[in-house]
């Protein structure tokens, strides 16, 4: 189910606004930047490819992670990380990619040396298997380790994406029906508002929105 949701953020940000109102009505959605340029510029048939190869970086540079990976994703696609991990980063699994230090106390540069092996190693796998140079920096794990702190993540790797959205018992009664109600209202930008009015119009052609604009 989770799998299928994710899969219909792609039709969300690809102009279908109806594609996760399934059971309520959402009507702002707050994505990462690299989340939503990544969606918007990948074919909705190769938005694996680029994943799959970024979960397997992620699996070789997180050791501690890889049971919390392996829970969390969809199992056939978890199988593929395997299979692209077996496949091309066998000789890596093993490698300590944290500092290091001598009997002295100075630091070594075993951990550099791995990285930067495997950072190549990364580099040239994702142009055979992904072949898709654009989305390359949005999963590659060196940028997005940084950019999430996945070290911080203890016991998942979700991404929280706050939204707003209207239960269809609201949408009926408040929208539909134009009945008075008592949920709560702050200040807004008229902006957001109006592309929301417009993606529902789109959906709903035959909407009268206004007694539900009169009470905003």
């Amino acid at each position: 189910m989770e799998y299928d949701t994710n899969l219909e953020l792609w039709d969300y940000i690809n102009k279908n606004r109806n594609a996760l109102n399934e059971k309520n009505k959402f009507y702002c959605i707050q994505f990462p930047k690299n989340i939503y340029y990544f969606l918007k510029h990948t074919k909705k048939s190769d938005i694996m490819k680029p994943i799959i190869i970024g979960l397997a970086g992620h699996y070789i540079l997180e050791p501690s992670k890889r049971k919390i990976l392996e829970k969390q994703i969809y199992k056939p696609i978890f199988n593929q990380v395997l299979e692209v991990v077996n496949k091309y980063f066998s000789d890596y699994l093993n490698l300590d990619f944290k500092t290091s230090y001598d009997d002295d106390g100075e630091e070594t540069n075993e951990s550099e040396i791995a990285t930067q092996s495997f950072r190549d190693k990364f580099h040239e796998v994702y142009g055979k298997y992904a072949k898709n140079s654009i989305m390359y920096q949005l999963v590659n794990p060196y940028d997005n380790i940084e950019k999430y702190n996945l070290a911080s993540f203890e016991d998942d790797f979700d991404i929280k994406l706050n939204h707003a959205f209207m239960t269809y018992i609201d949408w009926d009664s408040i929208v539909i029906n134009g009945e008075k109600d008592s949920l709560d209202r702050s200040e807004s930008k008229k902006e957001p508002l109006m592309r929301w009015r417009n993606d529902i119009l789109r959906h709903h052609k035959n909407l009268d929105l206004q007694k539900f604009y009169e009470r905003v």
